[in-house]
């Protein structure tokens, strides 16, 4: 397993297999910190089961204790994710061999086998004049290995609270209500969004499952591009990184789509292209 943590430090650890309830744990914390009753609750699991299941995901460092606090007069340890994205290896790396042809939507973002672009998702703490936090780094996990088909070096993602140059190559991941890279450049859009976070194209688009792919000129930059994944939520910015990665040939650079869960695991896995 390769664990990513908030300042991008990687670290490796030989890890156990993960099961269904193991992974529906994960998904759990990824919301906030939590205690083990209250896990069980969420999940209808047994506490006992729980238990079990808590020792073993700490062991395999998923996660970790994050703090002891009194909970009805009882002093109760909480636990958090110990990363907030992982990677998981199966056997030994092999010599990745790139995609010779970069989709016309990635033009000028790559050049030579290089990301010539900051990758920019909202902070995963509180921050911003909407004080809000994302929860969109499953998503960046999905489009950095898409990125990787054709750059081999670059594939580094920066805060948007760490941004101080914005005049480059951006691929900008989240709305303006997560992101304050994404809020500055609304304004400047073709397809955007209004003050309650609808998204308005030819069309006006409320549904949390809604999001845009648009590529445009950076405002700050002429001669640089941005590529905005972006929704009313986090589902919607899932929806518009999925667009990308599975429809990157339909794409026109001012899309709107919509998600679905085909699977229905709770995981956004196709779309629609709506405009």
């Amino acid at each position: 397993m390769i664990t990513i943590d908030g300042d991008f430090g990687i670290g490796t650890k030989e890890v156990d297999i993960l099961s269904r309830a193991d992974k529906r744990i994960l998904k759990l914390l990824l919301k906030r910190d939590m205690y083990p009753m209250e896990m069980a609750r969420e999940l209808g699991m047994n506490e006992q089961t729980l238990y079990y299941h808590i020792k073993k995901l700490k062991r395999s460092g998923f996660i970790v204790e994050s703090k002891r606090a009194l909970v009805g007069g009882i002093k109760t340890t909480y636990f958090s994710l110990a990363s907030k994205a992982f990677l998981i290896r199966i056997g030994e790396f092999s010599r990745v061999t790139l995609s010779k042809s970069v989709p016309k939507i990635l033009d000028g973002f790559v050049k030579n086998g290089r990301l010539d672009a900051l990758v920019i998702v909202g902070s995963p703490v509180s921050h911003g004049k909407f004080g809000n936090v994302s929860r969109d780094i499953e998503s960046v996990s999905d489009l950095s290995m898409f990125l990787g088909h054709f750059a081999y070096s670059g594939l580094a993602t920066v805060r948007d609270t760490n941004v101080r140059d914005a005049s480059k190559n951006m691929i900008v991941v989240g709305g303006p209500a997560v992101n304050t890279v994404m809020e500055k450049l609304n304004a400047h859009l073709k397809i955007h969004f209004d003050r309650k976070w609808n998204i308005v194209a030819k069309k006006t688009y409320a549904h949390e499952d809604v999001g845009i792919v648009v590529r445009a000129r950076n405002p700050w930059n002429k001669s640089a591009h941005v590529l905005v994944l972006a929704g009313r939520s986090y589902r919607g910015t899932r929806s518009a990184v999925v667009a990308l990665v599975k429809h990157f040939d339909e794409l026109t650079g001012a899309n709107v789509v919509r998600g679905y869960d085909r699977d229905s695991d709770g995981v956004i896995d196709e779309v629609k292209i709506l405009e």
